[in-house]
């Protein structure tokens, strides 16, 4: 079938913001009386939402039983506010691959479990309003990921199956929401998680390189 959507995971996939979740969450942990973790940690903790990570930071850091956990999120909320693009930047050929596939007159959207307007700041920022017109992160009332809801809205909203869509990320979360979606579901082992993991958890190819993508959507 042929491929005529592209829906992207955010962080770890398009942009890499390893630099920005370490550097909230560790100012968050130093709030608390919490040492600095290494940041390379977060790029585990990541991908199931920002609450999610908090509780895995704080039990790394030993508040086994969450003591804290309220106060913590909401002090990393206000961190990741000041440090949202704090060393963000594009994957390279990210947006070679962008420009290919606009040019192939491919739907493009973002499907991420970050909060919706730093989501929407972060894609604005780097990519403009060129790409991607439909961004869907995480929002009061609405299921986050592997919940592949927002990923079917998209493929609804543009009059598509989501078969006939292409889903990419690099957490198991997000080769579960792939899958719940119907998607083609292609893992990229440039961000966080290893290419064991996304295999394991659904994916139909795992990429090593952005334009690898290209040869996958021949249909």
């Amino acid at each position: 079938m042929k491929i005529k959507g592209a829906v992207f995971d955010l962080d770890g996939t398009l942009l890499d913001t390893l630099e920005s979740i370490a550097k909230s969450g560790n100012e968050m942990l130093q709030s608390l009386g919490y040492p600095k973790i290494d940041p390379k940690l977060y790029g585990i903790f990541a991908g199931d939402g920002a609450s999610i990570l908090v509780e895995r930071a704080l039990r790394y850091s030993g508040d086994t039983a969450l003591c804290y956990l309220e106060e913590a999120k909401k002090r990393y909320r206000e961190c990741f506010n000041r440090f949202c693009s704090y060393h963000v930047q594009p994957y390279n050929g990210m947006l070679p691959l962008l420009e290919s596939l606009k040019q192939k007159n491919l739907r493009l959207g973002v499907y991420t479990n970050k909060p919706h307007e730093n989501a929407e700041k972060l894609v604005r920022q780097y990519f403009g309003e060129t790409f991607f017109p439909y961004v869907f992160g995480q929002r009061e009332g609405s299921p986050q990921k592997p919940d592949p809801a927002g990923l079917l809205r998209m493929a609804q909203e543009w009059g598509i199956s989501p078969r006939e869509c292409v889903y990419l990320g690099d957490t198991n979360v997000d080769m579960k929401t792939g899958k719940g979606a119907n998607c083609l579901t292609v893992g990229v082992l440039w961000g966080f998680r290893e290419k064991e993991e996304l295999l394991r958890n659904g994916a139909d190819h795992v990429i090593a390189q952005p334009m690898d993508l290209i040869p996958l959507l021949k249909g």
